[in-house]
């Protein structure tokens, strides 16, 4: 499986433009891009 960092990478967008489109706050997605808290399957599954 992808890292959300590489897959947001491959997409070309920000940080916030991927936290946009999971519907998530920015911290979170921030958190989970750095391993700080588990990501949800489907977070994965929305990409």
């Amino acid at each position: 499986m992808k890292s959300l960092k590489k897959v947001r990478s491959e997409l070309k967008l920000t940080q916030k433009q991927m936290a946009k489109m999971l519907n998530t706050p920015l911290r979170t997605y921030i958190k989970w891009e750095n391993g700080e808290r588990r990501t949800p399957g489907i977070a994965f599954a929305m990409i």
